[in-house]
């Protein structure tokens, strides 16, 4: 029997290659290997590498494995074959599933997962080929999912959005971002899901339809609970803005990036205190509203991305370098992309402000002297 618990680290990190080049020969010993872990990593190995497929997954169906967490992230060689397989084997311990980039599995597949497995309460699902079919399914079976994922979903449109809103109302994590076909009906949908603390709706816009201000609006009345809130490139006002904050005074983080019509006034300023993460990217913000939210209007600010804002001068980083009690409590500043701000600026805060960790990548800018 196989036997690499006890190796070296080193040694036992050459031995999991080894085992994942060359699985087919060890494969008989995988249910041997579910106590000391090994099965795990030699799992994890085959999935970083995408060699799982409907062949060598059956392998580490073990009943001494209870399969509570199943991550085939990648794994597009997978078919419904094994899901059918894996829903029927775990049908009592399965609790969260993440079949990201899993290309190759088709509505029946859901539909097997969701009827089989009614302990899953987290489903993570981007960038796979799930239709509006599909996730009704899984609305339907799943009425405790706690968090979905389908970042990327194209084929999703405001049918399953709101059967998904009607059906899972425990949701508290929804991430809905780069689904081209999201419109102002899903936002009206997700609204009645009040127990919501992460919402991402970002990256939804296209040249045909975008999400509406009052959908925005009617989402920040609902859903107070909100800790994070994705809405980049959406064409949030500053009167919708002002109205998020007050009405989500738990909102701690949220992604404005290019979002042009954002910040251009100082309305939604004195209701940022509780920021903490603030996602600036493309905004064409200007240094005086950037200061004022430094100084004032978000005390406790840990995260700022102000990356691809060329408004933005060296003049401002030396205020940060001069004014010690700016920002104080700052940990993580992002300036990529800002040609206005030289590299030997952002070498200086960083020495002025040791703890700071800063992020400024800009090919093509002209240093000055």
């Amino acid at each position: 029997m196989l036997d690499i618990s006890s190796t070296p680290a080193s040694l036992f990190s050459l031995c999991l290659d080894y085992a994942t080049t060359h699985f087919a020969t060890i494969s008989g010993d995988i249910p041997k290997l579910v106590k000391s872990g090994v099965a795990t990593k030699i799992w994890e190995n085959l999935v970083k590498q995408q060699q799982l497929d409907d062949n060598t997954l059956p392998c580490f169906f073990s009943d001494a494995y209870p399969l509570k967490e199943l991550n085939l992230q990648n794994c597009n060689k997978i078919s419904d074959t094994s899901i059918s397989l894996l829903s029927k084997k775990f049908t009592t311990s399965l609790n969260v599933v993440n079949l990201s980039f899993c290309t190759g599995l088709t509505t029946d597949a859901y539909k097997i997962l969701s009827s089989t497995c009614p302990s899953i309460h987290t489903l993570i699902l981007n960038y796979t080929s799930l239709s509006d079919n599909a996730l009704q399914l899984l609305a339907s079976n799943l009425p405790g999912l706690k968090s979905l994922s389908i970042q990327g979903c194209n084929s999703i449109t405001e049918t399953s959005i709101q059967k998904v809103a009607s059906r899972c109302t425990e949701l508290t994590y929804l991430d809905i971002s780069y689904c081209k076909s999201i419109n102002s009906n899903c936002i009206k949908a997700i609204a009645s899901l009040s127990s919501l603390t992460y919402l991402d709706i970002s990256w939804c816009s296209d040249k045909e339809q975008s999400v509406s201000d009052s959908a925005i609006q009617k989402l920040a009345k609902r859903c107070t609970k909100l800790q994070f809130l994705g809405i980049a490139e959406s064409k949030v006002t500053d009167s919708v803005l002002q109205k998020i904050f007050h009405a989500c005074p738990k909102l701690q983080r949220i992604d404005l990036s290019f979002c042009l019509s954002a910040l251009i006034s100082d309305k939604p300023l004195k209701y940022m205190a509780a920021i903490q993460h603030l996602n600036l990217q493309g905004c064409n913000i200007t240094e005086a509203t950037l200061s004022k939210i430094l100084d004032s209007a978000c005390p406790d600010l840990r995260y700022l991305d102000v990356s691809y804002n060329d408004g933005l001068k060296d003049g401002w980083i030396q205020n940060l370098i001069t004014n010690q009690g700016l920002a104080k409590n700052l940990k993580t500043l992002k300036l990529n992309h800002t040609k206005g701000i030289s590299s030997k600026s952002s070498s200086s805060l960083l020495s002025a402000r040791e703890r700071l960790c800063i992020f400024h990548y800009c090919p093509g800018s002209v240093e000055r002297p």
